[in-house]
């Protein structure tokens, strides 16, 4: 029988095999913005981790939740503590994760931006997706709320540090903030240039989706049930530009790399890990493969995520101390760890968001140097396989664009063709459109059918004539 989770509780129950708890930061220091499974699994992993290697309780963290508010119940329930079960193969190990000082649900507008203003947070950081960096979502309004708050309270420097997979990332939060505030007053903009730093970041764990067996198996080293538990792989990079307005987190002590520019390391991650993910999960949910590890053992699906990684490698530039052919394929064997059940429907869910970064930007820089991108359009066959797929079945479209997705569908007139034309203009800008070239959407097309109707893609014949009930894409 398993207990609840509570500091004291895990405190006085010590298990050999889970590492424990430290102790309740004394201060709050840092705010972040999205308290889901990869900030518990990353962002506070490495803070505690990085705090309690300098022997600082100055940089607990308040966690604010995004789109699942019921989270902050939870952690409030375990007085802010949780496990990470660090899952290889068949090895596991669990470690308690304490540095949380409180949870704020965002809908608590007042405790956010007071917590933001404080003196004492010297950072804020955020894990809100792609989709959250837009004028009107909630988490960039509690942000802009609170610097104006900071300012009106003298006006302490700050640095914001986006941790979101974006080409970019601290950049583009910049421009969002200095956009939604651009009618404040002179003297708040001039203390946002002088005094706010917007460093760049690349992050990386892969953290799937927590499950009952990772519960029970968490439940049986420690103890306890943990409803707060999230699973991840042992492997974490964090690489950040130096460039913070004032004091941090030793985060260099658990492993972050500061760097004067990220923009190498974003687009070979971007590129060489999430640019796989996609084409794999994609492809993966129309060839029906559950989980990620499933689909990298299809040989089909191997052989594309090889040329993948080959072309991509094409795109990127040398970088002392990295080899890219090895960064491949250590992606690899992470996305084939049967430790992890990350499914190809969580890689898969967004992909509008995700495939202009990942996918197209590499393909249109080989495609303005004379280079053909088959696996580029493979990958984007593989995404259009799969709207027609979810539209078909009446499955669910898990997409900021879905209605416009299902709408291309309906008017494509049942050819492949039009579907991937209206894919492409919905995420590429129309002056590179042509780049692309009509070979480029006639081959993602063919690749599109292929996997649609579950034809061999070495039969180029069999694709195009292949059925699934009484359904045929020309």
């Amino acid at each position: 029988m398993t207990a609840r989770v509570t500091r004291r509780a895990v405190e006085r129950a010590p298990r050999a095999s889970v590492s424990p708890p430290v102790a309740r930061p004394a201060q709050t220091g840092v705010v972040h913005l999205g308290v889901g499974a990869f900030a518990r699994a990353h962002t506070f992993h490495y803070t505690e981790l990085a705090a309690e290697r300098a022997g600082s309780a100055a940089w607990g963290i308040l966690g604010v939740t995004g789109r699942r508010p019921e989270s902050a119940e939870v952690l409030r329930a375990q007085e802010e503590l949780y496990g990470v079960l660090f899952r290889e193969g068949a090895e596991s190990r669990l470690r308690w994760v304490g540095s949380l000082t409180g949870v704020a649900a965002s809908s608590e507008r007042h405790r956010v931006t007071a917590a933001i203003a404080h003196e004492q947070t010297r950072v804020v950081t955020l894990t809100v997706t792609e989709k959250a960096y837009a004028p009107d979502s909630v988490p960039l309004g509690l942000l802009a709320h609170g610097l104006r708050r900071r300012h009106e309270a003298g006006g302490a420097p700050l640095t914001v540090l986006s941790c979101d997979n974006l080409l970019s990332n601290g950049r583009r939060l910049e421009r969002l903030v200095r956009h939604v505030t651009r009618g404040a007053p002179a003297a708040f903009r001039r203390w946002l240039a002088d005094d706010v730093a917007f460093p760049c970041s690349v992050v990386d764990r892969i953290t799937p989706s927590t499950t009952a067996v990772d519960r029970d198996e968490a439940g049986t080293l420690s103890g306890f049930a943990d409803a707060a538990l999230v699973v991840a792989e042992p492997f974490g990079q964090w690489v950040i530009k130096d460039d913070f307005a004032g004091s941090r987190p030793p985060w260099e002590l658990a492993g972050a790399v500061f760097v004067a520019d990220v923009e190498v390391y974003e687009a070979g991650k971007l590129r060489l890990l999430n640019g796989t993910h996609t084409l794999i999960a994609c492809a993966g949910a129309v060839l029906g493969h559950a989980t990620i590890v499933e689909a990298m053992g299809d040989p089909r699906l191997l052989r594309w995520c090889l040329r993948w990684q080959e072309e991509a490698q094409r795109t990127l530039p040398a970088l002392d101390g990295v080899d890219w052919g090895d960064y491949a394929r250590e992606v690899r064997g992470r996305f084939s760890n049967r430790g992890l059940t990350h499914t190809t429907a969580q890689i898969a869910r967004d992909t509008s968001q995700k495939v202009g970064m990942r996918i197209l930007e590499p393909v249109l820089e080989a495609r303005a140097q004379g280079r053909e991108a088959p696996a580029g359009a493979f990958a984007v066959g593989a995404w259009a396989a799969l709207v027609l797929r979810q539209v078909e079945t009446g499955g669910d479209l898990d997409d900021p664009l879905a209605s416009a997705l299902a709408e291309l569908v309906g008017r494509s007139q049942r050819r492949v063709d039009a579907v991937v034309e209206g894919l492409l203009d919905l995420v590429v800008e129309e002056e590179r459109r042509g780049v692309l070239g009509a070979a480029f959407v006639r081959e993602a097309a063919d690749h599109a059918r292929c996997l649609f109707t579950g034809g061999n893609e070495s039969d180029d014949r069999a694709c195009r004539n292949s059925q699934q009930g009484a359904t045929i894409w020309l």
